[in-house]
């Protein structure tokens, strides 16, 4: 059958609101409450097959996080909660600019809920349901690199999906993707003792090998990727339980039986705009032995790169492409201001409630001509000269530092200076105190030479400490100079050796230089 233009196509249930309330939704409406004495619910964005998804607040944080609360039947699993725990760090793990952040997966109040990052925006579901007509070749690119990349992100670090379908992929207000419950299937299905058509929902999205419960690697993404481009460029799934050969009493048997038995209809027959080049891709990605698939979702985006026509720019590259022409984009959409990227350690201000942006064309993904690349190699350019600028400013800073380092650390709020300048203090007060009194027998009759003497012997005894006290060590600087200085000074004073004052002065000042060198 050909494709029809006005015709709608198939929309994937995500979610039974009868099996919902069956198998134990979460009770009792959350919006408003506090959980956890931190996670304030402010608004219900989605539901799922396993989970209600709510935008919530992090009060301690003041970011918005998304909380996906977990049906009963699931949340009250010991296995389920356990197993979860156990795979978090694997989850959290996945740094990825197009992965959702996996956190914490939270109790309090009879309630079991996931945190993840919040992502405003819609869902790549909906956008095909609106959408209602099949994308073309490069659209289709646009989203698959950043999804390419992100599940070649994932399988490096050995992580699965097992899940993917477009009602796990959302799309932000700048139009960056993102995939989000990385894992979160298999943890389910393998703790849980429901069935796996009621834990993990629609079936069409699932390898073969994930319907006969074998070995699933990377290759079962591969195959759900093949699925989605086969939606994407045709419009319609290529397994729907309508096939003739298909057998099974109910929908989701017969489309179980068609992933296992029935190879799917060409895409070129239900698209004709399609190549031949791009629909060998497809039928690739869907091969029921996971063998015959692409080895990567990287060679699944290099072979569809070349189908169309694109030379293969490589997912790092092309990534950073995107994200730039993304950016420039951002600055341009009325209110981008007002959707902070998520970032988990920032002090931003609660998002605001999501509104449908305005449609607009899709761009192709950028390719590098020449006139590219002679602008590459000026940026390149100009990269050098303000790396080389920043090197320049930093060593500025290095010199500023040194300086304040050399003369700073006599200031009142250190607190070894502090008390060397008190012990001066005390000192000069106790030789004053001594003399007035007559003390000594005329022994501080030259005060001044007590007192500067003191106080420079103070100053070397700080110096030494410094030395020699990790906690305190410092450059001796002009403090061994001063200190050496009125040594020299009020012992001259005190021995009537004042012709000899000036080399005794230099002799001072090149010890304290010569000391400064070697234990700076």
């Amino acid at each position: 059958m050909g494709y029809e233009p006005g015709r709608q196509p198939a929309e994937e249930p995500e979610y039974d609101p009868e099996s919902l309330s069956h198998a134990g939704a979460p009770g009792g409406d959350l919006i408003g409450r506090t959980l956890a004495g931190r996670y304030r619910f402010d608004a219900l964005v989605g539901e799922g097959s396993f989970a209600q998804i709510y935008r919530v607040t992090d009060l301690n944080r003041r970011v918005p996080l998304a909380a996906k609360v977990l049906r009963r039947d699931i949340a009250h699993e010991r296995a389920f909660l356990e197993r979860f725990r156990r795979e978090a760090a694997v989850l959290a793990r996945l740094q990825h600019p197009h992965i959702v952040r996996y956190y914490d997966i939270v109790e309090a109040d009879d309630v079991v809920f996931i945190l993840t990052d919040y992502i405003a925006g819609e869902t790549l579901q909906t956008v095909l349901f609106r959408r209602a007509a099949p994308l073309s070749p490069l659209e289709t690119l646009e989203y698959l690199q950043p999804l390419a990349a992100a599940l070649h992100f994932a399988h490096s670090e050995g992580v699965i999906h097992r899940d993917l379908k477009p009602a796990n992929i959302l799309i932000d207000p700048h139009g960056q993707l993102y995939v989000t419950d990385f894992g979160i299937a298999r943890i389910i299905s393998e703790a849980s003792t429901l069935t796996v058509d009621t834990t993990l929902g629609t079936p069409h999205y699932m390898s073969p090998e994930q319907i006969l419960a074998g070995e699933v690697t990377a290759a079962a993404d591969i195959y759900a990727l093949g699925v989605l481009l086969y939606q994407m460029l045709t419009g319609r799934l290529p397994f729907t339980g309508d096939s003739p050969a298909a057998q099974g009493s109910s929908t989701a048997v017969r489309i179980v039986y068609e992933h296992l038995h029935v190879p799917p209809a060409p895409p070129r027959a239900v698209n004709p705009s399609i190549s031949p080049e791009i629909e060998r891709v497809i039928l690739r990605c869907l091969e029921k032995d996971p063998a015959q698939r692409f080895p990567s979702v990287s060679a699944v985006y290099t072979a569809l790169s070349e189908a169309i026509g694109t030379p293969s720019l490589g997912l790092d590259r092309a990534a950073a492409l995107r994200a730039e022409a993304q950016r420039d984009e951002a600055e341009d959409l009325p209110g981008a201001a007002e959707w902070p990227a998520p970032d988990w350690e920032a002090e931003a201000e609660p998002v605001p409630e999501w509104t449908p942006k305005p449609k607009r064309k899709a761009k192709p993904q950028p390719v590098p001509a020449r006139g590219e690349k002679e602008r590459e190699k000026e940026e390149k350019e100009h990269e050098k000269e303000r790396d080389s600028k920043e090197k320049e400013e930093e060593k500025g800073t290095e010199k500023s530092d040194e300086k304040s380092e050399f003369w700073g650390e006599i200031a009142p709020s250190d607190r070894l200076s502090q008390f060397t300048l008190g012990g001066i203090v005390l000192w000069a007060g106790i030789v004053f105190l001594l003399n007035n009194v007559g003390a000594g027998g005329g022994l501080f009759g030259n005060v001044w030479a007590w007192v500067l003497g003191g106080a420079g012997a103070l100053l070397v005894a700080e110096v030494a400490a410094r030395l020699t006290v990790p906690e305190f060590r410092t450059r001796p600087g002009a403090r061994l100079t001063l200190g050496l200085v009125l040594l020299m000074l009020g012992a001259g004073m005190g021995f009537g050796v004042s012709t000899s004052f000036w080399p005794l002065l230099l002799i001072a000042i090149g010890a304290s230089l010569l000391i400064n060198r070697l234990f700076g």
